[in-house]
């Protein structure tokens, strides 16, 4: 399976996030859904307070390069097709959606761990941040007790 983001790929971000997806009957395994379904929850938790600044990116970058296993230039590509997207209120639904079919628990705490590590990157959490994050959690089904716990690993990692 190639993750390179060929331009289906990066087609399937955008529909995506204009809430637009529908399910493949391609035989892929939905890899590709799943790291744009990901991105698309970090990417609103970076934008949440209102800026997306150099701190936000580099920390999505290093997250999904080091999860899915990406390259420098596939997290470009699929970072500035997130970036040149319109805002959609039902993106975070549509992204949760795809994470709950394409990951197990384990893995969804992992997506909270990434969203809080991109909530604390410039060092505070806004009361729209921590919102999301509960948000996203209830969506993507991690229990609030797991979504505490990320968050306190986040931040122990932040603050050693």
């Amino acid at each position: 399976m190639s993750m390179l983001p060929n331009s289906a790929m990066l087609e399937r971000i955008k529909m995506l996030l204009q809430n637009q997806a529908e399910e493949k009957n391609d035989s892929s395994d939905g890899h590709d859904d799943t790291i744009a379904a990901t991105t698309a929850l970090l990417f609103e938790a970076a934008m949440m307070d209102g800026q997306f600044d150099q701190v936000e990116r580099t920390t999505i970058e290093r997250l999904l390069t080091n999860y899915f296993n990406l390259n420098s230039n596939e997290f470009k590509k699929i970072i500035d097709t997130i970036e040149n997207t319109l805002e959609n209120p039902n993106k975070v639904f549509s992204a949760s959606q795809t994470v709950i079919k394409s990951l197990d628990y384990d893995e969804r705490v992992s997506v909270m761990e990434m969203v809080w590590e991109v909530i604390l990157s410039d060092g505070q959490i806004h009361d729209f941040e921590s919102n999301l994050a509960r948000r996203i959690a209830g969506l993507i089904h991690v229990k609030d007790q797991h979504n505490g716990a990320a968050k306190k690993r986040v931040l122990n990692r932040i603050n050693t």
